[in-house]
């Protein structure tokens, strides 16, 4: 089974509804009592490599208002293409995951990953856009690139192997396979992304 979840439509409203100077604490407080394990998540992502989350947070949630129909339309995006892709991936896809679309602080477009015991892919509407990736074509591009990142954790079986980002080598060889194979989703070569 493959679960959705739509955390932007949540957070737009818990956030007009309680609109103050600092969109950062609303941000905070949003995902500190509601989805405290995924807050977890990304602000560990960042501990990690002593990044502050608070001043990465205050930087890229600055000028949220002025994105909400952007993001609105990234997010319809995602879920067109999800329809797409998994028509032409599911003989691959035999087995359940996630999809989390998310206002975060800007870590990472796509995230393949494993979250509370389960393959997700986390897509970062705020880092989407800042990489101008928000078009149809660029999500199908990081969409297909994604999926097949869980195709191939699932293959192997070794989620955690796939969270070491100190091993080049290895990294290499995960992000090749998940570039290749994601072409074979996206239909066409989709290196323009980062074009």
């Amino acid at each position: 089974m493959i679960k959705i979840v739509n955390l932007f439509d949540e957070f737009l409203n818990f956030y007009l509804k309680n609109k103050v100077q600092y969109k950062f604490n609303i941000w905070e407080k949003f995902y500190k009592e509601r989805y405290e394990n995924l807050y977890l998540k990304l602000v560990e992502d960042l501990n990690k490599d002593n990044i502050d989350y608070k001043e990465i947070g205050k930087i890229n949630l600055f000028d949220f208002e002025r994105k909400i129909n952007k993001l609105k339309e990234i997010k319809d995006n995602i879920l067109k293409v999800y329809d797409e892709i998994y028509k032409i991936g599911k003989d691959y896809i035999n087995f359940d995951f996630k999809i989390i679309i998310y206002i975060g602080l800007g870590i990472s477009a796509g995230w393949a990953t494993l979250f509370e015991k389960n393959l997700t892919i986390l897509f970062d509407l705020i880092k989407i856009d800042e990489l101008n990736w928000g078009s149809y074509k660029k999500i199908r591009g990081l969409f297909s690139h994604e999926l097949s990142h869980l195709i191939h954790m699932n293959l192997r079986g070794d989620y955690e192997e796939f969270e070491k980002e100190n091993d080049s080598i290895f990294l290499l060889y995960v992000e090749g396979f998940a570039q290749k194979f994601g072409e074979y989703f996206a239909k066409e070569d989709i290196w323009y992304m980062f074009k």
